[in-house]
């Protein structure tokens, strides 16, 4: 038996035979908004925004005009934007307004906006401390009108012209 001599690796040559036999392509960068120094300003900018503190009173009517304005600033969400445009915030002590709902479901939408309702509210009326409360009113219970006599009678509660209407056409209910 002959012996072979034994071959000491360096570790250079180590590293020699584990290259890969391909180039790596050049790796791109992307840095996170973050990182951006135009936005780092940005955020610097808002954050000094945030602590300055406005306490400017404002009134009803300056309360139910920004109130509008909001709604032009979610088009894209018709229901709310309607829901906005027929209620009339109304303003309560201490900074605060008040909007009436008559469902669970206009309150979830509401309380899902409330913090951009806050701070859009905040800006408009130079007030940092405006608040929003929401309060839900359950609708009394719709009176069903069945019969065609039931539903004549309904609408002239409603209108009571109907009943002139009615006797100078010499109409019947069927």
């Amino acid at each position: 038996m002959v012996e072979e001599p034994i071959k000491i690796i360096k570790p250079k040559d180590v590293v020699r035979e584990s290259k890969p036999s391909f180039q790596r392509p050049v790796s791109i960068s992307i840095t996170s908004p973050a990182n951006n120094p135009t936005q780092e300003s940005k955020s610097v900018e808002n954050k000094t925004e945030a602590t300055v503190y406005q306490n400017q009173e404002y009134t009803s009517e300056e309360l139910n005009n920004a109130w509008k304005k909001f709604a032009d600033t979610i088009p894209e969400q018709v229901r709310m934007t309607s829901f906005i445009q027929n209620t009339v915030p109304v303003l309560t002590p201490n900074s605060t307004f008040e909007v009436t709902v008559s469902n669970i479901l206009q309150e979830r939408e509401l309380k899902r906006l409330q913090p951009d309702i806050q701070n859009f509210m905040q800006s408009i009326l130079n007030n940092s401390s405006v608040r929003m409360t929401i309060k839900i009113i359950e609708e009394s219970a719709v009176q069903r009108a069945n019969s065609p006599e039931d539903r004549y009678k309904l609408f002239a509660e409603q209108n009571p012209a109907l009943d002139i209407l009615k006797n100078n056409l010499n109409l019947e209910i069927d």
